[in-house]
Parts: C-alpha cells; sequence; structure tokens
C-alpha cells in the first residue's frame, strides 16, 4: 500500500487526538479522585456505586434513629431513676407517719413534704425530650400530667392528677424490618401497681398525704406497701429501658462498621488509585510530546524540502 503524506498526517493527527483525550481523561480523575465522569464510562460499577450509596443513606436514617431512640430512652431512664428516689423518700415519711408518737400536727408537716413529693413526681412525669412530652403516648405536645385542684390556689393543693395523653407507642426502625418502641405511655409508666386498673403512683402520694393529713396512722402504715408496689414497677421500667438502651448501642456499634465496610466499598468502586493515575498522566504526557515532536520533525522536513 503506498502511504501518502495525506495518510501520514492524518495519522500523526489521530495520535496526538487520541493521546491528548486520554491525558485530559487521566487528569479529570486526578483533579475529581473519581474513576467516572459519566455514568456510560461504567454502568456496572456506576450502580454498583449507586446501590452501595442508597444503602448507606439508609443506615444512616437507621444510626439517626437510634440516637434519637437511645436519648429519649436515657431521659426516661433519668426520670424512672429520679422517681424512684421520690418514692423512697415517701416511703420513709410513710415509716415516720405510721409511728403512733407523732401528734397530728406533726403529721400536717409530714404530709407537706409529700405534697412536695408528689409535684415533683409530677414535673418528672411531664419530662420532655427535644420540645415533646416523652410519658404523653404519641400526643407528644400535650401535657401528659396535670392537677386537678382540691383547692384553687396558690399554692394548688391537687385532689388528684390527670393524664391527658393516650395510650400509644412509638416505634423507631433501627435496622431493616427491625423495629424498636421508644416511648413508655404516661398511664402505664406510672401506674401503682402491676395491676392495670390500680391507681397511679400520684394517687398513691395523694393518699398517702391525705391520710397524714388526717393523722391515720393505720392508714398511713398501709400506704407503704402501695409505695412499695409503685417503686417495684419503677425499678422494673428502669431495667426494661437499660436493656433497651444496651440493644440500641449494640446495634449503633455494628450499623458504624457495616458503614465503615460500606465507604470501603465504595472507595473501591470509585476512588482513582492516585499512584497509577500519576504514573499514567506521565506516560501520556510522553507520549503526547513524543507524537507532536514527530509531526513537527514531519512538517518541518516537507516544508524544507518544498523551500529547496
Amino acid at each position: 500500500m503506498r502511504i501518502t503524506p495525506n495518510m501520514l498526517m492524518n495519522r500523526m493527527l489521530g495520535d496526538v487526538s487520541s493521546t491528548y483525550n486520554r491525558l485530559s481523561k487521566y487528569q479529570t480523575q486526578l483533579s475529581s479522585g473519581k474513576r467516572y465522569e459519566r455514568p456510560s464510562d461504567n454502568p456496572i460499577s456506576v450502580k454498583q456505586g449507586l446501590n452501595v450509596r442508597s444503602t448507606m443513606a439508609s443506615i444512616d436514617q437507621y444510626v439517626s434513629n437510634i440516637d434519637s431512640a437511645l436519648s429519649w430512652n436515657k431521659t426516661a431512664e433519668t426520670a424512672y431513676t429520679s422517681a424512684t428516689d421520690l418514692l423512697q423518700r415517701a416511703k420513709e415519711l410513710a415509716v415516720k407517719g405510721a409511728n403512733g408518737n407523732y401528734p397530728a400536727s406533726d403529721m400536717i408537716i409530714i404530709g407537706k413534704e409529700v405534697d412536695q413529693i408528689l409535684a415533683d413526681m409530677v414535673s418528672l412525669g411531664n419530662a420532655q425530650y427535644d420540645g415533646r412530652y416523652i410519658f404523653a403516648g404519641t400526643q407528644t405536645t400535650t401535657k401528659p400530667f396535670t392537677y386537678v385542684p382540691e383547692v384553687a390556689g396558690p399554692p394548688i393543693v391537687p385532689a388528684s392528677v390527670t393524664y391527658n395523653g393516650n395510650s400509644g407507642t412509638m416505634s423507631y426502625e433501627i435496622e431493616k424490618g427491625v423495629t424498636i418502641p421508644v416511648n413508655i405511655p404516661g398511664n402505664i409508666a406510672f401506674k401503682g401497681s402491676a395491676d392495670p386498673a390500680n391507681d397511679s403512683a400520684y394517687k398513691v402520694l395523694i393518699d398517702l398525704r391525705d391520710h397524714l393529713n388526717l393523722g391515720d396512722h393505720a392508714a398511713v402504715s398501709n400506704d407503704t406497701s402501695q409505695i412499695d408496689l409503685a417503686m417495684n414497677n419503677m425499678s422494673d421500667a428502669v431495667t426494661s429501658i437499660g436493656a433497651s438502651v444496651n440493644r440500641l448501642e449494640l446495634v449503633r456499634d455494628r450499623q458504624d462498621q457495616e458503614q465503615l465496610n460500606l465507604k470501603s466499598m465504595l472507595s473501591d468502586l470509585e476512588d482513582v488509585d492516585f499512584a497509577d493515575i500519576v504514573t499514567r498522566i506521565k506516560n501520556e504526557e510522553t507520549a503526547y510530546q513524543a507524537a507532536l515532536t514527530a509531526g513537527s520533525m514531519s512538517i518541518q522536513t516537507s516544508l524544507m524540502d518544498f523551500l529547496k
């Protein structure tokens, strides 16, 4: 086959163009740190990368749910622990009030301290996390516990404490297909005994106060058993929440490890090997310069021949 000058020139231009295109591609990869600029560069790897990113987004949401559930549970745990301390103090006062040596005036003074304990217990029942009431069931914007005053205040003397929430529970998804309840409705959380039909811990305290004010030593003595039941329920709740917190923390650790694995997988799919890409660029630069030099020499030779 005869090689014409035009064929030589076209071949030279083709070599320069292809070398330049590869050089441009590698420089883009180096500056972006990514192997592919468009999905068409490698559809299979790009699709795998999208799947990995989708899974990572799901795990991010699971981790967010877990963090929220942990905060919710820890707030409830603190409230329960404080409520147990209040009931313990109420029991000490009940034992003191059951002692027949105390006159009626002293019983009333003890009753006033029980009233303060009741007020603190109501505050704990209205505990909030992130602006939401944690013991209101699913009505988290409704203040769950309010006084029904026996005598209009101030000071308010409560005849009873009303629950304004509902019995709904909220569940968060912490893994694919795995949900966990994050709240305990107040009508269950502050019940006075294992019997759901029984009155709340608030009623236990109100009864104790009223019996103290009446100077009824026998009734006060009986109140100690109701306080014990309420304390046992609180302790059970703390244990249950503690187990839930442990589970959430274990799942979170697992999700963190899975997230690291996915990041590594995504890096393998998308990220460039900088040492490799720099080497490729150097090679293409050399080839590009060689192509230009060869073309220049060919042109110079033709022109010189023409001038001669």
